[in-house]
């Protein structure tokens, strides 16, 4: 982010506190996980 202001830009977009930042999308639904992984977010996620 730090090299590209386009992806720095993107990742204010998304209201993201800290990294690893997670998009997944699965069968039409998004889930952002916000502050960091959680295995357990993660896997919620997942199986929804």
């Amino acid at each position: 982010m730090s090299v590209d202001s386009r992806c720095e830009s993107e990742f204010a977009s998304y209201h993201a506190n800290g990294t690893p930042f997670l998009v997944l999308n699965r069968q039409g639904r998004e889930h952002r996980m916000h502050d960091g992984f959680d295995s357990d977010e993660f896997l919620a996620a997942l199986s929804a």
